[in-house]
């Protein structure tokens, strides 16, 4: 099986709610999911702010 490229799958996690004790995932090769989802992520933390511990 070859090994899968960078930014070629996604797999997200997020809470039932309905029953917060079990997860929901999916998982999606769709470059255009994928892609847009890549976006979100660099544009959250781009503008995200330093916390100092």
């Amino acid at each position: 099986m070859p090994k899968p490229q960078d930014n070629s799958e996604l797999l997200f996690f997020t809470k039932n709610a309905n029953n917060s004790a079990e997860p929901f995932a999916m998982w999606t090769d769709s470059p255009a999911l994928v892609y847009s989802m890549k976006l979100l992520f660099e544009s959250m933390w781009g503008s995200s702010k330093n916390i100092h511990l």
